[in-house]
């Protein structure tokens, strides 16, 4: 018996739960199950009963998703998943897949050459394809460029999946792969979409001259000419001119997109002429959707640029410090995103996960082959360093064997440290770290049985080695780090979060004691240290308030 159709279509969980409490097609077995399932997954989500029922809404609701905070295995949350798209499908708030004896005959007989190839891959990444493209009355011979564009609507508006850009790229290589080993499938081949959000142009469409003012700028300010009358007392790091770099590598290509001829960025000196000026930071604009982070950065590099290398005077300056001060995009202090990922570790069982995950991740590695436990120790080792020595990842990354690590004993026990001079830091501040015996006593362990299994060449030093001489990239390590902690935790973090962390724990046993921290993180100032985490202190004296509160309603209750 089908499932009846809904005379009024659902808008909401509160709207499918109370069709699949009351539909007497299926059995009662099946109704609690979709009602349990539906039921967790709003509250998963925060909604509650109240949460949109269309397909957009529920593909972000499993983007942002966190059931391990909820307590549910990745094994529950996949069957509530399933038990959600089920009834998504049955009462129209999304659309599922046709029934394969349903197939358009050409479309079948393409079906079963798929089968017969006996690849999973293709059969399975482009069952979807054929199912829709047969239910839209659609011939193999009509799949282009145009058709897999309305596909890719359909998987946008329709189908719950939390991928849905994915799957249309997917699809499209997948097709073209078939188009050359499946036999009498339509050989057109479609465009496979790029979703980059860079914009910027390669180095070698950017003009010579431009390029060439930037290395000389970055050799005057790298400290490579010391007796260049505009060379810096203090160097900048490497870190900070691979961003100018890139900052004047958007610019430029901002600039030339907007229509600007190339003939005229002749220089660094080209971004103070106005028509060249305006038009660049209008496309930027326009281009970033009212985000202005980067560009901000952008502006800031040229007033920098402008000031210690072109000898611009204030006056001279005086546009771009306005355009500086009406992007107003740097805010002070703990960004909202920040903070309501910090918001779960004031939660002790949360903060405990998060604290013994080194632990967990060392039992898990000794059950696993030798170079998945190296990668598994390497992971654990990234989360106890970054836990007791929270220095900023662009540091953490380029921890070094010959420079940055001293090893030693302290009785029969390991003993380790991490020395970064300030020449190689932010701030200029240098940065030395203790490290407890069990981190140092694992770090051991690491360098002399795991490292040497993820390290191509015996002369790198770095302590993540990458390929080469090179180190693992900052997206490698930190990807995999975060994916670790959200796996066994929950918990939504990203690298530079274990600065607040650190900052968080301490401040939570000992409220106001900012010194503490200004020393922990290396911050110059203690100004800067309290303007980001002096909401920490607000957070506990507000449990104090309320636990003030509690005591004298029990009071009045007695």
């Amino acid at each position: 018996m089908n499932a009846p159709s809904p005379t009024v279509m659902p808008r909401s969980f509160g709207d499918l739960i109370a069709l699949a409490e009351t539909d007497l097609t299926l059995s009662q077995a099946v109704r609690r199950n979709l009602t349990s399932a539906l039921k967790r997954f709003a509250q998963v989500d925060g909604h509650g009963p109240a949460m949109p029922c269309d397909a957009l809404s529920v593909r972000s609701a499993l983007k942002r998703a966190n059931p391990k905070q909820h307590g549910i295995s990745a094994t529950n949350w996949r069957n509530i998943c399933a038990l959600v798209r089920r009834a998504l499908r049955i009462y129209g708030a999304a659309t599922g897949k046709s029934y394969p004896n349903l197939l358009a005959p050409d479309w079948r007989v393409l079906r079963d050459e798929l089968v017969a190839a006996q690849d999973k891959r293709l059969r399975l990444g482009l069952s979807r394809l054929i199912h829709w493209a047969s239910k839209q009355d659609l011939a193999p011979s009509q799949i282009d460029d145009v058709a897999l564009r309305a596909f890719h609507h359909h998987l946008a508006t329709k189908a719950v999946l939390p991928n849905a850009r994915d799957r249309y790229r997917d699809t499209c290589k997948l097709w073209n792969q078939a188009a050359e080993t499946i036999n009498g499938w339509p050989r057109q081949v479609l465009e496979v979409p790029r979703f980059s959000k860079s914009f910027s142009l390669t180095w070698e469409q950017l003009p010579t001259s431009l390029l060439a003012d930037l290395e000389e700028y970055c050799e005057i300010m790298g400290g490579r000419r010391p007796f260049d009358h505009r060379a810096p007392s203090s160097p900048l790091t490497p870190a900070t001119l691979h961003s100018t770099r890139h900052a004047i590598r958007r610019l430029a290509s901002a600039a030339i997109l907007a229509g600007v001829p190339s003939n005229r960025l002749t220089g660094l000196a080209a971004f103070g002429d106005r028509a060249v000026l305006e038009p660049t930071l209008n496309w930027y604009t326009a281009r970033l959707g009212g985000k202005g982070a980067s560009l901000f950065e952008a502006v800031a590099k040229l007033v920098s640029i402008g000031r210690h290398y072109l000898g611009r005077s204030e006056d001279e300056l005086a546009p771009l410090t306005a355009v500086l001060k009406k992007l107003n995009c740097r805010k002070r202090g703990m960004t909202p995103k920040n903070m309501e990922r910090l918001r779960p570790f004031a939660t002790p069982r949360h903060l405990a996960s998060f604290i013994n995950l080194g632990t967990l991740l060392r039992s898990e590695a000794a059950k696993k082959h030798v170079v998945r436990r190296a990668r598994l120790i390497q992971t654990a080792l990234a989360h106890e360093l970054l836990l007791c020595a929270p220095m900023r990842f662009s540091n953490f990354i380029g921890l070094r064997l010959d420079r940055h690590l001293q090893l030693g004993k302290q009785g029969r026990h390991a003993a380790a440290g991490i020395q970064i001079p300030k020449d190689e830091v932010k701030n200029k501040v240098d940065l030395t770290y203790e490290l407890p015996s069990r981190v140092a006593a694992l770090l051991v362990d690491y360098l002399e049985h795991h490292r040497p299994l993820l390290c191509s060449d015996a002369n790198n030093q770095f302590l993540f080695p990458g390929a080469g001489l090179t180190h693992l990239t900052t997206v490698a390590l930190g990807e995999r780090l975060c994916h670790a902690v959200r796996t066994h935790t929950g918990l939504m973090v990203n690298p530079h979060l274990y600065r607040h962390v650190a900052a968080f724990i301490y401040l939570q046993q000992h409220p106001g004691e900012y010194e503490t921290v200004r020393q922990l993180l290396g911050h110059q100032s203690l100004s800067t240290t309290m303007t980001f985490y002096v909401v920490f202190d607000q957070w506990t004296s507000q449990r104090a308030f309320h636990q003030v509160l509690d005591t004298h309603l029990h009071r009045s209750a007695a």
